[in-house]
C-alpha cells in the first residue's frame, strides 16, 4: 500500500509517505518526511479496524496508529518533535 499524507498550517508544513508491505498481521515499509527531509524504516502490526506502527530514521522515531471506524478514520502520531491528530471521514 502506498499513503501519502499532507498537513499543513501558517506555523508548519507535514509531507509524510510511506510505502508498506503486509504479510499476515505483521507490516514492514519504508517511509519519508519531505518537509524535514527524514525518511527511514517502519514495522508494526494491524488487522480488522486499525493499524500500529514504529518508524524509524536517522535521529528519529514515531509511533502512527490508524483505527478506521464506519466512513471515519483517525491518524496518531507521536515523537519527540511532532504530536499530531488527524480525523478523515467521507
Amino acid at each position: 500500500m502506498r499513503m501519502a499524507l499532507l498537513c499543513a498550517s501558517d506555523s508548519y508544513k507535514l509531507n509524510f509517505s510511506a510505502d508498506v508491505e503486509a504479510s499476515g498481521r505483521g507490516i514492514t515499509g519504508s517511509w519519508s518526511e519531505a518537509s524535514h527531509a527524514l525518511s527511514g524504516s517502519l514495522h508494526g502490526n494491524g488487522g480488522g479496524d486499525s493499524f500500529h506502527v514504529v518508524a524509524h530514521g536517522a535521529g528519529f522515531n514515531a509511533s502512527i496508529s490508524l483505527r478506521v471506524s464506519g466512513s471515519r478514520q483517525q491518524i496518531t502520531m507521536r515523537s519527540w518533535s511532532i504530536n499530531a491528530n488527524v480525523s478523515l471521514s467521507r
